[in-house]
């Protein structure tokens, strides 16, 4: 209905706005009729005829139009009369149904070329709306006509309480001359997608500082100007803290992968030693074979005695060497989780330090379990060889010849 009212506005050769009200006199046409008798039949919401429409036998119109003064359809003379006048765009909401008589310009034209001023309008109810949802508050106007109020919060600081910042989101023309704020950040920030991931309250505490922050020296009233004369340094702001948050991220899990890797890596050097400890027990059995040897008289007894010994020292040698074995594969693991753990921590800082001090943490386990190793190692071929030692000392040196005629069934 208020696109009959537009068209017989437009069929009267667009007078004049008087206030609320155009009047036309003059001579009458098929398309001003027919304009009129649509608008006899509106809504009284959409306006009425508050004078005429009377023609005279000469095929003359008089008529007086008062426009509707509600958010059905209104006109404004200009865009910035649209911006003065209009109060739902103060809250976020952009209207429908107007016409802006300077530009001939109705919403409801198909077709119609965009207006630049208006575009840029429709770009600040959207980011009212957006900074409605980012607030905690969100909008606190109840009140119709008036605009949208949110609160912002700079958190208390060093030797300084926090700081309330109250925004009154009253569009002015002289915002038309600024850049059209740039909202993909925020869009995506506040998007259902965002919901519910990790650090989403966080970016979004930091949106709330950066916009605190950018506004809180200007007056209640001159918050949102100040606002979007700041936008991009909002923006940068924004980037900046989401970047130390990141930072901070990776810190905490490079912290925690070092306290992983300490317990993975350490703990499996131990356990590589005390899992083989109980197979080194065969060292003591060993010494058995030494004390059998030296109270023993048979040659062959003492032989087979030491050849026991070897087998003995043998099995824990190979024990020992699969252990060495566990022992550089761990390590190779542990170089490169560490060459990827000091790709991303900052040289010198505190994560690189505790990287190293793990890095000699690990080396030295690593040498102590070698050393350990090496000792049990070391120590199964005391047995045999004392054992040897003993055989050697009890029976010289032809007790080689009478160890083989014992075996051969004859003595020399």
């Amino acid at each position: 209905m208020f696109a009959n009212v537009v068209t017989l506005y437009r069929a009267s050769g667009r007078p004049s706005l008087a206030g609320d009200r155009f009047s036309f006199l003059g001579p009458t046409n098929p398309q001003l009729d027919a304009a009129v008798s649509a608008c006899e039949e509106v809504d009284p919401g959409f306006g009425r005829f508050a004078d005429g429409p009377d023609y005279d036998g000469a095929g003359e119109l008089d008529f007086t139009w008062s426009l509707s003064s509600n958010e059905l359809g209104r006109f404004f003379s200009s865009v910035p009369d649209f911006i003065a006048r209009c109060e739902s765009i103060h809250r976020g909401e952009f209207p429908k149904n107007y016409y802006i008589a300077e530009l001939d310009y109705f919403d409801g034209d198909s077709g119609e070329a965009s207006i630049p001023e208006l575009e840029k309008a429709g770009r600040f109810c959207e980011l009212i709306r957006l900074l409605a949802d980012l607030s905690l508050s969100g909008n606190l106007t109840a009140v119709a006509g008036r605009a949208a109020h949110m609160v912002f919060v700079k958190p208390a600081s060093t030797g300084k309480p926090p700081v309330t910042v109250e925004i009154a989101t009253r569009i002015e023309p002289r915002m038309l001359l600024v850049s059209a704020p740039d909202l993909d950040v925020l869009r995506d920030l506040l998007s259902p997608q965002s919901k519910g991931k990790v650090r989403t309250e966080e970016y979004k505490a930091a949106f709330r500082l950066a916009i605190a922050d950018a506004c809180a020296a200007e007056t209640t009233e001159a918050r949102f100007g100040a606002l979007l004369d700041q936008w991009e340094s909002v923006i940068q702001r924004f980037r900046y803290d989401v970047e130390c948050i990141v930072d901070r991220m990776s810190f905490d899990v490079l912290r925690r992968e070092i306290a992983d890797a300490e317990l993975t890596f350490v703990g499996r050097v131990n356990t590589s030693v005390v899992d083989n400890a109980a197979k080194f027990l065969g060292i003591p059995v060993s010494l058995v074979a030494v004390t059998t040897v030296f109270s023993g008289d048979s040659l062959s007894g003492d032989v087979l005695v030491c050849l026991g010994a070897v087998i003995v020292a043998l099995v824990i040698s190979g024990i020992a060497k699969a252990t060495r074995f566990q022992l550089a594969t761990t390590a190779t693991a542990f170089g490169a989780l560490l060459i990827s753990m000091r790709d991303r921590a900052k040289a010198g800082g505190e994560v690189a330090g505790s990287i190293d001090e793990l890095d000699r943490t690990f080396h030295r386990r690593c040498a102590f379990a070698k050393c350990v190793v090496a000792t049990f190692q070391f120590m199964a071929w005391i047995p045999p060889w004392a054992a040897l030692g003993i055989m050697a000392w009890k029976f010289p040196t032809p007790w080689v010849s009478n160890f083989l005629g014992t075996l051969l069934g004859f003595r020399p």
